[in-house]
Order: structure tokens, then C-alpha cells, then sequence
């Protein structure tokens, strides 16, 4: 057992992850580095969390892990190029797809097959790419069925099915792309309640300071319309304060010399001083958050059986694919391409992934909205 006192913790955050299959990928591959102790991937935030032994491992080996995994550590536009990669992707399928339908329409086209090839690869490039790495790390997913499937379709002449296959996979992964990311900015606009900056009274008048800066017992300046930036106790005036952000109250809350004040919430009509009585790091606000993204990564029981479940499935599919393709036509003489085709059906219709991600995401995006409404639920 190594000794916690050399364990360095460190917090990255990863592109392309948007379920919790991918998380799950993720977890796998960087476990297995030399030196990691504890490892956590949330999905939802994109955040690696590892503990891990300095002297034998370094970040770029842990960077390769997640490389090898089929995603990449965010860089300040890496999410953002990331998107707009799969929305061109997208479309570029979508459009070739359609106009290879249309194509078909048209007796002996030779273009047909080149156009749905064309969607067949901008589409399924990035999930070709991720079931390669599946079946080489014997770690099977989505991925890996939908390439197999999509391949299998090729070859058996399937050539609008394989494409609008591929496009129609791709679309479901951009929305559910989208979908993780609204949950992601929900946690990051209880954050943008409080100010970064406040003005405090000093010797010599008023001064702006950053609110992390600011230590207890110093007095801050509050006018009418601003959100009061830390915890405090008014020092001198009376306003209504409009506490919903924190407190979840509908109504605004009249306060006056000697009440507490809390950061984040809204100063309506006067104009207050404030004496700090909690730093920005130990305000009632701070505490929401943490205690929202400590519940964030406690997984749920039916959440926890879901990832499970899904680990087992994948491969049983597989497998039950395979015998439905081999055994009705080794043992009842059935026609193999009617039945190999009736596997990749099973195949593209046994996506395990809206299975998974719905728990996480749905729960994420309760405590998030809880949370904005005053509601603090733990457990």
C-alpha cells in the first residue's frame, strides 16, 4: 500500500466524453497506468480525478492512457473544435446520405455507392476510430457494434441502411452531446452567482478588490441592483434583499443593521456596508456547490446497476448476434444472408447507450435545478 503522504492529486479535464459508457473507458485505461492509487471520471463535469504516485507515473503518461482510450485532455478550445467537428461531421453525413437516396432513385446510377460511402465515412470515422480501440482493449461498446454492424451492411449491399445507420447514430450522439452539456453549464451558472470583484471601504474612501482576496472582518459596499459578493452581517443601512438564489425564498427578505447577508444574493433598493464574516472559499454559496458536486459523484444504486448491466450486455449481444447469423442456417438450413442481416439488425437495435447515460444525466440535472431554486438535497 503506498503511502498517502507522496500520493499527488490532481483534476484534468477531458474532451469528448458525453456518456457513461465513455467515463467508464476512461476509468479503465488510466487505472491501469503504474503508480495511480485513485481514480474517478464524472462524465458530466469531463473530470478526471486521480491520486497517484509522482516517483513512478507523470501526467503524460496519463495523458497517453486517455489517448488510448479515444479522448483527449481539454485544452482552452478543445471542447469547442471538438463540437463543431461533429456538427460538420453531421451534416456532411446527412447531406450525402439524402443525396444518395435520390441517386438510387435513378436506375444504374454510378454514383450511388461512391455518395454513400462518402456519408458512410464522414459520419462513422470518429466511431470506426472507437471501436477499433474497444476490440483492442477486449473492452466492448457501442462503438464497436454499430462499426461492425455498419460494415456488415457493406458488404451484404446494404449501402442506404450503412449510411443512414451511420448518420442517424452520429445525430443521436450530437444531441446526446448537447443534452450532457446543458447539465454541465447548469452547475457553472450556480457559480456565476456571486461577483468575482467587490468594492470595500478603506481608509481612504472605496477601493475594488478581488472577492478572494477580501478576509473577515473587512467592510464591503453593496449598491442597489448588485449581488453582494461574500457573507456578512450589515454593518449600517436596510434594503430588501432578494435571497431566492441561495434560499429558494419567493419573496424578498427586508434586512437591516445587524442581519446576515448571504453572497449571491441580489440587493434590491438600498445601499448597504457589510462587515465579512466568511471568506468567498467558506461562504454559504460556496458550500451549495461543493456539497452539489460531492452529490454529483455519489452514484445512485439503480445508476451504479445501470453501468453494470451495460458492461455485460454489450458482449452478450455480440455473442447472441453471432449465433443468430451461424445457428439457423448451419442447423435449419435457413439462407446465411437473411440471417446475417437479421444480426446486424439486433446489433443497431441493442444500443445500450440512451440505458445509460439517462440516470446520470437525469439526476445531475435535478440536483442542479434543486440547487438554483434554494433546494439542497444530499445523500
Amino acid at each position: 500500500m503506498m503511502n498517502k503522504l507522496k500520493l499527488k492529486k490532481e483534476k484534468l479535464e477531458i474532451v469528448g466524453m458525453d456518456c457513461a459508457d465513455c467515463a467508464l473507458r476512461v476509468e479503465k485505461a488510466v487505472r491501469k497506468v503504474t503508480g495511480i492509487e485513485k481514480v474517478h471520471v464524472n462524465f458530466i463535469d469531463e473530470r478526471l480525478t486521480i491520486e497517484y504516485d509522482d516517483q513512478k507515473t507523470s501526467l503524460s503518461d496519463i495523458s497517453l492512457a486517455v489517448r488510448n482510450a479515444g479522448y483527449s485532455l481539454k485544452t482552452v478550445t478543445g471542447e469547442e473544435d471538438f463540437r463543431k467537428r461533429r456538427i460538420i461531421l453531421t451534416a456532411i453525413s446527412g447531406i450525402f446520405a439524402v443525396t444518395g437516396v435520390f441517386l438510387n432513385q435513378i436506375a444504374d446510377s454510378v454514383f450511388t455507392i461512391p455518395v454513400f460511402l462518402l456519408a458512410i465515412f464522414s459520419g462513422g470515422y470518429p466511431i470506426a476510430i472507437k471501436g477499433w480501440k474497444e476490440a483492442r482493449r477486449i473492452s466492448l461498446g457501442i462503438n464497436f457494434l454499430m462499426t461492425v454492424a455498419v460494415i456488415g451492411a457493406m458488404i451484404i449491399g446494404e449501402w442506404t441502411e450503412a449510411a443512414f445507420v451511420v448518420f442517424l447514430f452520429s445525430l443521436a450522439e450530437l444531441i446526446e452531446s448537447f443534452s450532457v452539456a446543458r447539465a454541465r453549464r447548469s452547475i457553472k451558472s450556480l457559480m456565476e452567482l456571486a461577483p468575482d470583484t467587490a468594492w470595500i471601504k478603506t481608509a481612504f474612501g472605496q477601493a475594488s478588490r478581488k472577492v478572494d482576496d477580501i478576509q473577515v472582518g473587512e467592510i464591503i459596499l453593496v449598491r442597489p441592483g448588485n449581488r453582494i459578493p461574500l457573507d456578512g452581517v450589515i454593518a449600517e443601512g436596510n434594503s430588501m434583499v432578494n435571497q431566492a438564489p441561495v434560499t429558494g425564498e419567493s419573496q424578498p427578505v427586508e434586512k437591516q443593521q445587524g442581519d446576515d447577508v448571504f453572497a449571491g444574493t441580489i440587493n434590491q433598493y438600498g445601499s448597504l456596508e457589510i462587515r465579512v464574516s466568511r471568506t468567498s472559499e467558506n461562504s454559504m454559496l460556496s458550500k451549495i456547490i461543493r456539497l452539489v458536486e460531492e452529490a454529483r459523484t455519489q452514484k445512485a444504486p439503480i445508476e451504479r446497476f445501470v453501468e453494470k448491466f451495460s458492461r455485460y450486455y454489450t458482449p452478450a449481444i455480440v455473442i447472441v448476434a453471432i449465433l443468430v447469423a451461424i445457428l439457423p442456417p448451419v442447423l435449419w438450413g435457413g439462407f446465411f444472408s437473411d440471417w446475417f442481416y437479421r444480426a446486424l439488425v439486433l446489433l443497431v437495435i441493442s444500443c445500450p447507450c440512451a440505458l445509460v447515460i439517462s440516470t446520470p444525466v437525469t439526476i445531475v440535472s435535478a440536483l442542479n435545478n434543486a440547487a438554483r431554486n434554494g433546494i439542497l438535497i444530499k445523500g
